[in-house]
Parts: C-alpha cells; structure tokens; sequence
C-alpha cells in the first residue's frame, strides 16, 4: 500500500475531524488545527513543525502534546479508510490490523505488551491509546480462499 494513498486519506479524514478529545476549543481553533493538521501532511512537515504552528493557540507543551497524538490519530484512521478502500475493491482479502510501537525506551506500559499484536490480542481501539501516544498499525493482508 502507497503512504500517498494514507497520506491523502489521513489529509481528507483530519479535515473533517471535530478534535472532540482537544478539550476547550472553539471553533475558530479546531478550524485552524483542522488546517495545519492536514498541512502537515500536505506540506511534509515535521512533528516540530506542526508544534511550532499550533504553539500560539495552545502553548510550547500543550502544541506538543497535541501535535504528537492527534498525528498518531490521523495517520491510523488513514490507514484504516485505505485499507477499508482495498478490502471493498478486493473481495478476496482479508486485513488484520496489527499494533506497532517503536519498541524504544519510550514506549509506555500501555502499549508495550500490545506490540505486534493482533487486534482482539491484548487491545480493540486503535491507536492512539493516550496522550503523546507514538503508536500505529501495520495491517496483515492473507487472500480468502473459496
């Protein structure tokens, strides 16, 4: 699967994103998180990039926070509208998502025993799992025989 086509959905689905878990926003602020949230992908950003623009409506360590989950967020739920695409043009596939850390010290003990696992595995939601989660899904493609 191309990362052009996740980047595109990541785009087209952050766009639409209401951010309902960035507690107290207004709307004039979602639009502008909406906007560099989709830019960021667009423009090839950096995750420091994308603080650094959010940095005046929120703050140094809140844009962080901010920048690092709801990048997570956009880049799994474009994963899984690509792949949701492919499974509906390819009846003969089957896609189990399957939970990826950067197994680094950084990765906490929520998501730690979830690496390499299967959804329904240790896990249901997809990531991310917490605030300043770096976690996303790889998926395991298999051809359905008849």
């Amino acid at each position: 699967v191309s990362w052009d086509l996740i980047n595109t959905s990541a785009v087209e689905w952050a766009g639409q994103y209401s951010f309902d878990l960035v507690k107290g926003i207004t709307d004039n602020t979602r639009d502008a998180l909406q906007s560099a949230v989709s830019g960021y992908y667009q423009a090839g950003q950096t995750i420091g990039e994308l603080q650094d623009k959010i940095a005046p409506l929120f703050g140094p360590v809140r844009s962080e926070m901010i920048s690092v989950t709801e990048i997570s967020r956009a880049s799994v739920q474009g994963e899984l509208d690509t792949v949701a695409q492919i499974l509906k043009d390819n009846s003969s596939l089957q896609a189990v998502p399957v939970w990826q850390t950067n197994n680094d010290d950084r990765v906490c003990p929520i998501c730690g025993p979830r690496n390499q696992k299967k959804q329904g595995d240790g896990w249901i939601e997809p990531p991310p799992a917490h605030v300043r989660c770096r976690c996303w899904l790889n998926h395991k493609i298999t051809v359905i025989h008849a």
